[in-house]
């Protein structure tokens, strides 16, 4: 299974880096699997810790894709790094073994600590849809465009009919910012 994340690393600079992350789970471990080239990768080489945050808000997804917010961070507890605080959950881990690859290696990561912050209230089907959205946007190069386009207007079915005002103000930003993609591709 494959949760959707904030993961935040740190620079050699110590300037955090967030990003959305799918990770895996098995155990204990939490598997870190980036495209190369990626400064999670360099940061998660260098430094050997990261935060994993849990959240509901697919607003984070979007800003994080299209660079137009800071994020509001905490200081973790047990690693030198920060969580995102509008996060349900985080865990603070700690590469215990690195799987070599030449497209996407995988970092397998020991959780140290682990903690609650906020109840889950409940599944909201324009959230899903912004995350679709968001993973489609990352595969701008790599899909055809008529395809994206096609899952796209799927998605957009449960925006219109299930979202909030910031949700709906996050679907225009993603849109504006594949299309934009869409552009440097022609």
């Amino acid at each position: 299974m494959i949760y959707e994340t904030i993961i935040s690393t740190m620079s050699k600079d110590n300037i955090v880096k967030v990003s959305p992350f799918g990770i895996k789970k098995k155990d204990n471990l939490v598997l870190i699997s980036p495209y190369l080239p990626s400064k999670t990768h360099k940061n998660l080489l260098r430094t050997k810790y990261a935060s994993v945050s849990y959240t509901d808000n697919a607003n984070i997804f979007v800003d994080c894709l299209t660079q137009k917010k800071k994020f509001e961070m905490e200081k973790c507890d047990f690693i030198e790094g920060f969580f995102l605080s509008d996060s349900l959950r985080h865990e603070e881990v700690k590469v215990v073994n690195y799987i070599k690859n030449e497209e996407r290696p995988t970092f397998e990561c020991e959780i140290l600590h682990s903690k609650n912050h906020r109840a889950y209230i409940g599944i909201n089907r324009a959230r899903n849809a912004l995350i679709e959205a968001c993973i489609l946007a990352t595969r701008v190069n790599l899909l055809p465009k008529s395809k994206i386009i096609s899952e796209l207007n799927y998605l957009e079915n449960a925006i219109k009919k299930t979202s909030g005002k910031f949700e709906k103000k996050s679907w225009r930003e993603l849109i504006e910012y594949i299309n934009s993609k869409f552009k440097k591709n022609e």
